[in-house]
């Protein structure tokens, strides 16, 4: 689903704890043949005034008190207290939101705001998956990417970055696969067949397994592609897991789920794109053309991460 994330740039800070940040977009009006541009305004909570007029800024998409325990460990997204627009309230692509400062993020002026916005959502959940996996992977290891998508594509470009093992990455798509060799994945399959000649166990096998895919039997078939003591990561969903617990013992693989990561992975993932070392391919949408985001999303036609713009 397309992620509407405010970003946008802070123009005042005169009231006490509260601040109004300016969002821009762009547009080519039909019939005017010009660009156009609209801007709105939102006010935003600031309890320790860290915000000034004329900082952009990032929201983290998770809203909670900040009070939980899990909050207190640094695992925002497990927060049993937490608010998410679009899932378990209203909002998923409203005009208007209130969050708190501890939600925001400031970015240089420079920065793009369409390719920030997928930094919220399939950065932090590609993110989330490579760290359970860094310490893990070792420089003669191979580690497999199933599905070059939106999450795909910058979890694919962290692993190249934080592991050192070789990525190899697989997707039926061929726009995906040309996206795979341009964030520098050398060797790309379009079927899991194609990797047949490795057998379960065996020290060929994958050290490691991310799967952005998730459905029907792909679990499955992937999880025979580990090497022994491997693990296996289903950040996709949709297909379901069948192991004997025998295998699961004598083979010591690992079988792990990852949601998304903390409001400290989107502070680092930020800094890593200001830097230019993490690039979100995007498509951008206005947001009144939310159905035909959704429409290509369905139909796989979206390469990358789809962006809705606020009118």
């Amino acid at each position: 689903m397309p992620k509407k994330i405010l970003t946008g740039v802070v123009i005042s800070d005169k009231p006490n704890k509260t601040i109004t940040v300016m969002v821009e977009r762009k547009y080519s009006h039909p019939v005017l043949k010009k660009v156009i541009r609209v801007r709105k305004n939102y006010n935003a909570h600031d309890e320790n005034n860290s915000f000034k007029t004329g900082d952009k800024v990032l929201c983290y998409p998770f809203l909670s008190s900040g009070m939980s325990l899990e909050e207190r460990y640094g695992i925002d997204s497990q927060a049993s207290s937490r608010i998410t627009p679009g899932i378990n309230t209203d909002g998923g692509f409203c005009e208007l939101t209130t969050f708190s400062e501890r939600s925001l993020i400031k970015v240089g002026q420079e920065a793009s705001l369409a390719e920030l916005a997928p930094l919220g959502d399939a950065g932090l959940t590609a993110f989330g998956a490579i760290r359970k996996l860094m310490g893990f992977i070792r420089p003669q290891d191979k580690v497999l990417v199933i599905g070059i998508g939106g999450v795909g594509h910058l979890g694919a470009q962290l692993l190249s970055r934080l592991t050192p093992g070789k990525i190899i990455a697989v997707d039926p798509r061929e726009e995906a696969r040309k996206l795979a060799a341009k964030t520098g994945i050398i060797e790309c399959y379009d079927s899991l067949d194609q990797l047949d000649s490795i057998k379960a166990g065996h020290e060929q096998g994958f050290r490691a397994i991310l799967d952005f895919f998730g459905e029907s039997e792909t679990p499955n078939n992937a999880i025979q592609l580990l090497m022994n003591q491997g693990r296996y990561l289903a950040i996709g969903t949709g297909g379901e897991v069948r192991i004997s617990t025998a295998e699961l013992v004598a083979r010591e693989i690992s079988i792990m789920g990852s949601f998304v990561g903390t409001f400290t992975d989107l502070v680092e993932i930020t800094n890593l794109t200001e830097r230019g070392e993490l690039v979100s391919e995007v498509s951008t949408y206005p947001l009144k053309e939310v159905n035909r985001a959704l429409h290509d999303l369905a139909e796989g036609n979206v390469v990358g991460r789809a962006v809705l713009i606020p009118d």
